[in-house]
């Protein structure tokens, strides 16, 4: 499902309601050109809709592919900012030599450049936040431990680099996993719980648990067919 949330701003004495979408999925097979256009007009109707914030995602199954799950390969900025001409005064426009920028020193999320003047939306004239999101779905429970804990193994078995899995998700601006059965989800609360009742120092220093910003529950695939969760969401899993 989408995930979506208001939030207030004020405009002179007035109170305006926008909204975000955190969930505008986004194919990395695609071609750069395709993929350009499908992010261009995602953007600009969202624009008109009223939205203010949103996160294109990528998502991949398993076990990470250093190649194919970098977010420079798969959400290059390049292709998923509107790149208008920036006025001189407009320091928040991406130029387009930090458009692929290396993403452990980039700032949470960019401003694209498009803006509608001649928009009726409550977003007339306002620049639009894009963040770029990784979306795991997890089958295998083993799969849980090898994200979240092996800080220090390459992303890939098959990848002859020495990236980790903390360096690929720092290319993102939001990381959420998708539990897709009750052993995969119980791993990833009891790790996400231990993390929470450890000092902040050495659970970020030895592994990747407060890198997750998002835990996806799928209502769309029931056990028997229809709409539900596959599994039981048990009070121990929630606290």
């Amino acid at each position: 499902g989408v995930l979506h949330r208001n939030y207030y701003f004020y405009a002179g004495q007035t109170m305006t309601k926008l909204h975000y979408d955190l969930n505008v999925p986004l194919s990395s097979s695609s071609s750069s050109s395709k993929r350009q256009r499908e992010a261009h007009s995602y953007q600009r109707r969202l624009h008109q809709l009223g939205y203010g914030e949103i996160a294109f995602c990528h998502t991949a199954y398993g076990r990470l592919n250093l190649t194919k799950d970098d977010a420079n390969v798969a959400l290059p900025w390049k292709d998923i900012l509107i790149a208008n001409k920036p006025s001189e005064n407009d320091n928040n426009a991406p130029s387009s030599s930090n458009n692929n920028s290396s993403a452990t020193n980039s700032s949470f999320g960019r401003r694209s450049s498009y803006r509608d003047s001649s928009s009726s939306s409550l977003l007339s004239g306002r620049k639009m936040q894009i963040y770029r999101r990784l979306n795991i779905v997890l089958e295998e429970a083993s799969d849980v431990s090898r994200l979240l804990l092996n800080n220090d193994v390459s992303v890939s078995e098959s990848s002859s680099s020495t990236s980790t899995v903390r360096e690929l998700f720092q290319g993102y601006d939001i990381i959420s996993l998708q539990p897709m059965n009750e052993p995969t989800l119980k791993a990833v609360c009891e790790l996400m719980l231990s993390s929470s009742s450890s000092s902040p120092s050495t659970t970020t220093s030895n592994n990747n648990i407060r890198c997750i910003d998002i835990i996806v529950l799928e209502y769309a695939t029931g056990s028997r067919g229809g709409y539900g969760l596959p599994y039981k969401l048990r009070k121990e899993y929630v606290r």
